[in-house]
């Protein structure tokens, strides 16, 4: 998962789907500049968001010393155009951004803060070179200023010259889920990563940097005093970064008291063309409401506004207690599964007074004058000390008729005439504190933001689910289905409407709660014929919307999907060709054949794509083995055993197990022993890696940033190296394989977390504070675990495992998550489901597994080209395996089949073929286990 800021730029191209920037389609003003005063010798091209120009003749050196540029918006042609000629002269390679929107983009508050302000980058051949550039630049652009570059230095005497170490071409080393590092080579020829950190860092064998100064200390430009922040502030913590600035927890040496501090820094905007004020401007009129609002209990208090070295602090009072979503997270008996009058009273009771605060805080601030704007979950903190709710953030408010509109929004709770505006508006308000009363009830708003059409039916469903009363169903309507806000409650309305309300009284809600009761019970007659006809439809409109979307003319992707598509290889089985080409030969429905011919004229290299199962070779070798080119696929999967980085990682996902997977699969499909040997040979390394403990065996793991830890989970821990021993031990007949295997399966289950008596679930990681979040998913969670448990229940029938799995369907059987795909969504917790009820004989998982369906539905897009899904974060569509709708039509599919009383299979890459009995019975009746009760 990506975080926010890669994913607003991937959300900048398009409104359907992620696109890189390559798509981006820039205006004039730039290129224009450069066409100006360059002679015609010098060639210019675009790479992202980059024009390059190259001198005529010269080549460029690998690594060095490079120059940035930084300017402000209204700034770049004029920069552009006085420093060209200084670098036309010096005849040095550089790179400008495409247009004035784009600098407004990468200087804005959203964009990753290690890149951020980098208008101009020039590559000298030398550090003579260097030194002369650096100067000459810094002497014409004396008189501008811009963003200052986190990761740079400033040259001496400039305000907008900046330099680093660093790499020129950009040797790529591909990593285990696909993604590259960007290499520089030591001294002695050994490549070390190229690390772009938002602060100062140099290679450990540079001493010193062109200028003299000493390269490996950190001199800090706005260091001059004792440590404090006007005289008065010691910071104690840093809660978060962001472009903008940072967050800090600080002392108040004046009062005693904690403060939190928001920090801003000069030139970073909005990340909008159209808007000119940078966030010391926000800041300044953020203070000036919040001193305006001093007087309502709702609002946190300012305590001070002040500027330090050339960045600007708001102090404010701190506020003792979580934001307002943790606490509906947390305590949702939607989530934790405590389905009874009782909690759904005492958790709606308790939300009923949060936002009855939240209403008389809009009200407060409508009779000054004042519209909110971005009113959201993460600025409205519970005061568990007089509990109660404070907004702390006012960034996007604005006093109307004083301060200019802000385009500042959250999708999902800012209404769609705002955000299509940017002009906020009392009603604007409204519109929020409905969206967020519906989110506390379930948390979709990040869908309903792409959909907004959507919020009815999930409403309906809610409302039948949990037998919602009548007055908040009517008010949250009331709240957000009026686009012109005139039949809108005021805030003293909203207020005494959700006093009214009984919410808090067992007795006004239904016993027992409909969606507490088995599956099996309630979805029944023409509701699971409904469900049962959707399903054929959306999976019919599934394989049409794959299909309509393939753009085999294009190289970076033949499907729209993830933005990994973009940032690992647009190839592999998790968000590549290679998955939806999976679904497509398994779902009903012809394939059209230049669709996998798009594939086979891809290179599939060491240097460019690792050796795992879902984002490398291995996956894309068994695709292509479906496809029926089993000669390369062979060759492929025999690439993969032998990458050089097969063991990095462990794990399933990306990592020597999946690689092993894929080699059993092979061997069993072709008979070919070398294969198996490759398999074995996996293994053994498996093995010896172990780390063996009175819990068990698990494997540590390095991230991307070099932190080794241990992994939980199906995805990249022991319960997906414990399945792919498994299936070893099924090929070889080794007993020591079934033993470590198990060994990893018990160590997933002793680090399982009883989150209440009737809820097991899990982390993603051994680590509480790396992982606090209980996971239920496919990848991470409870539905993966559940992956491996039933075949190592079908293997060993083992009691003592069959009896977690009463305790571990609680966590999967559920209608509702955040998203609908299969890696961290519905169609994953089905697909698990569907396992106990094809593997176990489990007639009660298979009608849970419906229910589940239901909720996947509510996602369903009706696309021009078919039925759509939600990918990551529900940002976009996508079309791919892990995150949309590929792998939304395989779980339906699946169910559509083993309802109707055939064997399909899970076709989430295992090899069931090895498992006894493999293409026995059929039937689901067939099975012979008892439901074991898990319907008390």
């Amino acid at each position: 998962m990506y975080s926010w800021e890669t994913l607003y730029i991937y959300c900048q191209q398009g409104s359907r789907w992620f696109e890189p920037l390559a798509r981006y389609l820039p205006t004039s003003e730039h290129l224009s500049a450069f066409r100006d005063l360059a002679p015609s010798n010098w060639t210019v091209w675009r790479r992202g968001l980059w024009f390059i120009a190259d001198p005529p003749g010269k080549s460029m050196p690998k690594q060095g010393w490079k120059i940035h540029v930084s300017a402000q918006t209204a700034d770049s042609v004029d920069v552009l155009r006085l420093a060209m000629p200084r670098l036309l002269a010096a005849g040095v390679p550089f790179k400008f951004l495409l247009d004035p929107r784009s600098v407004a983009l990468t200087s804005g508050k959203l964009w990753p803060r290690g890149s951020s302000g980098k208008f101009i980058t020039v590559y000298p051949p030398d550090e003579k070179s260097f030194v002369a550039v650096a100067t000459d630049l810094a002497a014409t652009l004396g008189d501008y200023s811009g963003p200052y570059i986190l990761s740079d230095r400033r040259v001496p005497n400039s305000r907008n010259v900046f330099y680093r170490y660093g790499g020129f071409t950009g040797i790529r080393r591909v990593r285990s889920d696909g993604a590259a590092d960007l290499m520089i080579a030591a001294p002695d020829g050994e490549l070390v990563v190229d690390v772009r950190q938002p602060y100062w860092s140099a290679p450990p064998w540079v001493q010193q940097d062109p200028f003299g100064r000493p390269a490996q200390e950190d001199i800090d430009e706005d260091d001059e005093g004792d440590g404090t922040l006007d005289g008065r502030f010691t910071v104690t913590e840093a809660i978060q970064f962001s472009n903008r600035g940072g967050v800090y927890l600080a002392d108040d040496s004046r009062t005693g008291r904690d403060v939190i501090l928001k920090e801003v820094r000069p030139h970073i905007g909005l990340g909008e063309l159209r808007y000119t004020q940078d966030y010391v401007q926000v800041l300044t009129k953020e203070h000036r409401l919040l001193a305006a609002l001093a007087d309502s209990p709702h609002f946190v208090n300012p305590v001070a506004l002040f500027d330090e070295w050339e960045h600007t602090f708001l102090a404010e009072e701190r506020v003792n207690g979580p934001q307002l979503s943790q606490l509906s997270i947390e305590g949702n008996p939607v989530y934790t599964r405590d389905l009874t009058a009782a909690a759904l009273a005492e958790y709606h009771g308790r939300m009923r007074g949060y936002f009855t605060d939240l209403a008389h805080a809009v009200g407060d601030a409508h009779d000054r004058g004042i519209v909110l704007g971005d009113l959201s979950w993460t600025n409205v903190l519970v005061d568990e000390d007089r509990d109660r709710i404070t907004i702390i953030d006012l960034e996007a408010a604005r006093e109307v008729d004083v301060d200019p509109p802000m385009r500042m929004h959250t999708k999902g709770i800012s209404s769609p005439r705002y955000i299509r505006t940017g002009d906020a508006e009392p009603r604007d308000d409204l519109y929020s504190i409905g969206s967020m009363l519906f989110g506390s009830i379930m948390l979709a708003n990040t869908f309903l933001g792409y959909r907004p059409g959507a919020l009815p039916r999930f409403l309906d469903a809610l409302r039948a689910d949990l037998g919602l009363p009548n007055g908040l169903v009517s008010l949250i309507r009331d709240l957000t289905d009026d686009p012109d806000g005139h039949g809108q409650p005021t805030p003293a309305e909203i207020a005494q409407r959700l006093t009214d309300l009984s919410i808090d009284d067992p007795n006004a809600w239904p016993t027992p709660i409909p969606l507490a009761r088995p599956a099996a019970d309630i979805l029944t007659g023409d509701r699971l014929d409904a469900v049962r006809a959707a399903a054929v439809d959306a999976r019919g409109g599934i394989v049409r919307y794959l299909q309509g979307t393939a753009t085999p003319d294009r190289d970076d992707r033949l499907f729209p999907g993830d933005v990994a598509t973009f940032e690992t290889n647009p190839h592999h089985v998790a968000h590549g060709a290679a998955g939806v080409l999976h679904a497509l030969t398994l779902l009903p429905g012809d394939m059209p054949r230049a669709l996998d011919s798009w594939l086979l004229k891809s290179t599939i290299t060491d240097a460019t794509h690792p050796a795992g199962l879902y984002f490398g070779q291995t996956g894309i070798a068994w695709v292509l083995d479906e496809l029926g080119h089993s000669g390369y696929a062979a060759s492929l999967t025999r690439q993969a055993a032998a990458h050089p980085s097969r063991d990095r990682s462990p794990g399933i996902l990306r990592g020597a197990a999946g690689v092993g997977l894929g080699c059993l699969r092979m061997w069993h499909t072709t008979g070919d022993d070398a294969h198996l040997r490759d398999a074995i040979d996996i293994g053994r390394s498996i093995s010896e890696s172990a780390v063996r403990d009175e819990n068990g065996a698990h494997w540590t793991d390095t991230d991307p940033f070099g932190e080794t830890h241990v992994p939980l989970g199906y995805g990249n821990g022991p319960a997906g190296v414990a399945l792919f021993l498994l299936y070893l031990h099924l090929a070889t007949g080794d007993p020591e394989a079934l033993t470590l295997g198990r060994a990893a399966l018990d160590f997933e289950l002793a680090n399982a977390v009883e989150h209440s008596d009737s809820l097991t679930t899990f982390r993603a990681d051994l680590d509480e504070e790396r992982s606090p979040k209980l996971r239920a998913y496919f990848d991470e969670g409870t539905a993966g675990l559940l992956t491996t448990l039933v075949r190592y229940i079908v293997v060993t029938e083992d009691p003592v495992l069959e009896k977690w799995v009463d305790r571990l369907l609680p966590d999967v059987s559920r209608k509702y998550a955040v998203m609908p795909q299969l890696f961290h969504g519905l169609a994953g917790l089905g697909n698990a489901l569907l396992d106990v009820a094809e593997l176990l004989g489990r007639q009660d998982a298979l009608a849970e597994a419906w229910r589940t369906a239901e909720g996947v539905l509510l996602y369903r897009i009706d696309a021009p080209e078919g039925v759509a899904f939600p990918g990551e974060q529900s940002l976009r569509e996508s079309a791919d395996l892990a995150s949309g709708a590929a792998g939304v039509g395989l779980f339906l599919d699946r169910l559509i089949r083993l309802d109707a009383g055939e064997r399909p299979g899970n076709h989430n890459f295992v090899v069931d073929e090895l498992l006894p009995g493999a293409g026995g019975d059929s039937s689901l009746d067939g099975g012979t286990r008892d439901s074991g009760g898990a319907e008390a």
